[in-house]
């Protein structure tokens, strides 16, 4: 005998369930944010480190010396142009040379008799710091309960204290 109906009819295609539709858009748009928030890391980075390397080309160019560490307290008067890297900066001595900070926040005492240079968020002037070369800044906020004799230059958003 032979079957003349040929194979068995294949089940009509229903196509993805709702849940698998769910589950797939929910896995492609988590994909998309991954993506997105690396391409933004990596560009905020590359901007970021962009910013350091020009501002310590900047102290290098003018022949400043380099101090780095993460919360620096500097008590002894430097002798030669400086500059000091970390994240905090506690400056409590006088200078009679040009001065860098690049730091998140910097605290100044003492009499500085040449400019003073600042790249960071918040730079104190406190109340025994004197700057009489000035101050150069790009930063955030500018406090100063000292005195600050020469030109304020620079770009800031905000200035307290005076």
């Amino acid at each position: 005998m032979t079957d003349a109906q040929g194979p068995p009819p294949m089940p009509a295609n229903k196509g993805m369930s709702t849940g698998a539709k769910v589950g797939l858009g929910v896995g492609i748009g988590c994909l998309a944010l991954v993506i997105i928030f690396g391409i933004g890391g990596f560009v905020g980075y590359k901007w970021v480190k962009g910013k350091y390397d020009e501002f310590v080309a900047e102290f290098e160019a003018k022949g400043f010396k380099k101090v780095a560490g993460q919360a620096l307290v500097i008590t002894e008067p430097p002798t030669e142009p400086t500059y000091y890297l970390g994240q905090t900066v506690n400056i409590e001595t006088d200078a009679d040379v040009e001065l860098g900070v690049l730091a998140q926040m910097a605290e100044l005492s003492g009499t500085h008799t040449e400019k003073v240079y600042f790249r960071g968020q918040i730079i104190k002037i406190k109340k025994d710091g004197h700057l009489m070369g000035g101050l150069d800044v790009q930063c955030q906020v500018i406090q100063n309960f000292g005195t600050i004799e020469g030109e304020v230059t620079g770009a800031y958003q905000m200035r307290e204290g005076e």
